[in-house]
């Protein structure tokens, strides 16, 4: 409806900072306890 036709085309670059937010942190972890 409204709400999605507002969201959507900002919806694959929040997917992105999400999928590159999460890449970052486990990243961080494997460093981190080597």
């Amino acid at each position: 409806g409204f709400l999605w036709q507002t969201v959507n085309p900002q919806a694959p670059f929040i997917l992105g900072s999400l999928l590159a937010i999460a890449a970052s942190v486990l990243l961080l972890l494997a460093v981190r306890d080597e």
